[in-house]
C-alpha cells in the first residue's frame, strides 16, 4: 500500500503533476509531452509521449485530505497569479504572490519527482515542512522566466542531478527541477 508523500496516510487520491486548470489555458489539443532525467550533466532518461491534455499525467501518491485540502487551496490561490505568466502577459508579483508561486513550484516538483523517478531529491522533512507550513524549505530556490520556443512541448517536467566540487572534492549535491508550461502564441 502506498502512502501519501506528505502526511503518510493511505495514498487514495490521484494527483496531477500539473493541475487541470492549466489545460484551460493551453489551446493546443494534440502535442507531445516530455520528461527528462539529467544526471551529472548528461541525459540519463528521456520519454516523449503524445497527449491531448497538457496536464494529464497523474498517480496515486497523495491522500484525499491533502489533495482536496491544502493542495487544492494552493492551486486555487496560485491560478490567478500564474495564469497571466503562462499566457505570456507581463506581470509583477508582490512578495506574497512570489511566495505562493514558489510554494506551488516546489509542491509541483515534489509531486513530479515522485511520479516519475525512483530516487527523490526532496526529503521527507522537506515534505513535512510543506504540509505543516505550506512553504518551500529554505534550501529551495525558485526562479521564474519566460522564453520563446519554435515548437514547444505543452508541459515539461525535468530534473537534473549533479555535484558541486571544490578542489576536486565533493562539496554538495545539486538538484534542479524545471517546470515548463507553454501556450500557443498567436502567429503574426
Amino acid at each position: 500500500m502506498r502512502t501519501c508523500i506528505f502526511c503518510a496516510a493511505k495514498a487514495d487520491s490521484r494527483e496531477h503533476i500539473f493541475a487541470d486548470w492549466i489545460n484551460e489555458l493551453i489551446a493546443a489539443t494534440q502535442f507531445d509531452a516530455l520528461t527528462v532525467d539529467i544526471e551529472d550533466g548528461q541525459i540519463a532518461r528521456s520519454r516523449s509521449y503524445p497527449t491531448k491534455q497538457a496536464a494529464g499525467q497523474r498517480a496515486k501518491i497523495v491522500c484525499e485530505a491533502c489533495n482536496h485540502g491544502w493542495m487544492s487551496d494552493l492551486e486555487g490561490e496560485v491560478k490567478p497569479i500564474l495564469s497571466p505568466l503562462i499566457l505570456g502577459q507581463a506581470s509583477t508579483l508582490n512578495t506574497v504572490q512570489q511566495l505562493l508561486a514558489a510554494t506551488w513550484a516546489v509542491k509541483t516538483a515534489m509531486v513530479g519527482e515522485t511520479i516519475q523517478y525512483s530516487r527523490n531529491t526532496f526529503s521527507q522533512d522537506d515534505r513535512d515542512l510543506m504540509l505543516r507550513e505550506q512553504r518551500p524549505p529554505l534550501r529551495a530556490h525558485v526562479a521564474v522566466a519566460a522564453y520563446a520556443l519554435d515548437a514547444p512541448n505543452a508541459t515539461r517536467y525535468m530534473r537534473g542531478l549533479g555535484e558541486v566540487r571544490r578542489d576536486g572534492a565533493p562539496l554538495t549535491d545539486l538538484y534542479t527541477h524545471t517546470i515548463q508550461i507553454a501556450h500557443d502564441a498567436p502567429r503574426k
